[in-house]
């Protein structure tokens, strides 16, 4: 039996979260913040969310952005890219330190709160 097509709300729920994400993106960009595309997406949609709108992606659109986003950043490691790391080494420990304390909290969070 072939899978279910969605339902027209669920094509509307998919396509508002992929406007409000770029609507974000492209804000934060205009604003030249650093990480715009990315960081200008994601408050935006977490925003939507907080506020109560039905947000969210279907696993295979969101597996193929996760995988691009991957792609996108291992195209810009470089041999100077790893020349310079030893240059900031307080920065990118705490740049690590941060990243793990995000991810770890914000899935404390998910888990205590939002099961």
């Amino acid at each position: 039996m072939p899978p279910a097509l969605p339902s027209r709300s669920q094509i509307l729920n998919v396509f508002e979260t992929l406007v409000i994400g770029a609507a974000g993106g492209a804000l934060f960009w205009w604003a030249a913040l650093p990480g715009g595309l990315i960081s200008g997406a994601m408050i935006a949609v977490a925003t939507a969310g907080m506020a109560g709108r039905k947000i969210g992606l279907p696993q295979p659109i969101a597996h193929i952005i996760l995988m691009t986003l991957g792609l996108s950043l291992g195209a810009m490691v470089s041999p100077a890219l790893i020349r310079n790391l030893s240059a900031y080494p307080l920065t990118i420990a705490l740049l690590a330190a941060a990243t793990f304390c995000a991810t770890f909290g914000s899935s404390l969070y998910l888990q205590r709160v939002h099961g």
